[in-house]
């Protein structure tokens, strides 16, 4: 695991705590086995680690917050209530991976699953600083009322937040002023966020047609199954 520079005046931690993982290994019994997983959860990073001592860890992975899907875990054992799947699509190695993780508390698994979770706040579209779009001036904008932003050729502006009605609030790279201004005089540019937006759409595709796929060949019997 490489070294990764974790302090910055920009990140703060969201969220920690130790859950149990699942994994796919059996013991005697039949049973997963289970190991003690600490996740601490930054605005922008999620550590995954095992806990040695009160204030030592051992990180075993990390992934960009924005990298981060999460799921019920209904497709496993019904008795497994306080369980949900975790997966980082692009971990420290590059590569997809998936913990299954039990909470000590259905309480805590939905804080856990409300704080991985990507943030809705309405219709409208609202961008943290550390994963969001940018867009390149094609056409010189004139403010015409307060709050908007004044654009010239070639600026590039960080988006904050996008609206339905066809304008978009961003802030300038060249001085930092901030404010409004019609999405029709930009154009967006490639970036991290493009990139990770792009992975995050691949992996729904796939996830999608592999569910496809396992419905269309599950047993008749097997689909009509009830869990009690």
């Amino acid at each position: 695991l490489q070294a990764l520079p974790l302090i910055s005046s920009s990140r703060w931690l969201v969220r920690q705590g130790e859950l149990t993982e699942l994994t796919d290994k059996e013991n005697i019994f039949g049973q997963r086995k289970l190991s003690p997983v600490y996740l601490l959860l930054f605005n922008d990073l999620l550590l995954v680690a095992v806990k040695k001592g009160v204030d030592r860890f051992v990180v075993q992975d990390h992934v960009h917050r924005s990298l981060i899907e999460i799921s019920d875990g209904e497709d496993v054992e019904c008795e497994l209530d306080r369980t949900f799947r975790l997966v980082l699509l692009k971990n420290h190695k590059g590569s997809t991976s998936e913990r299954l993780l039990r909470a000590p508390s259905l309480e805590e698994r939905t804080l856990w699953v409300q704080a991985l979770s990507p943030q809705k706040r309405g219709e409208e579209v609202i961008y943290e600083e550390w994963d969001c779009p940018q867009v390149q001036c094609t056409e010189s904008y004139y403010t015409q009322q307060p709050g908007e932003l004044s654009l010239q050729l070639g600026d590039v502006i960080n988006i904050i937040q996008k609206t339905h009605d066809g304008f978009l609030e961003g802030k300038k790279l060249v001085d930092g002023e901030q404010g409004w201004f019609p999405i029709s005089c930009v154009r967006e540019i490639a970036n991290e966020h493009v990139q990770r937006r792009n992975l995050r759409q691949r992996y729904h595709v796939l996830q999608t047609a592999s569910h496809l796929l396992s419905r269309r060949y599950l047993p008749q019997e097997c689909r009509n199954t009830t869990c009690f």
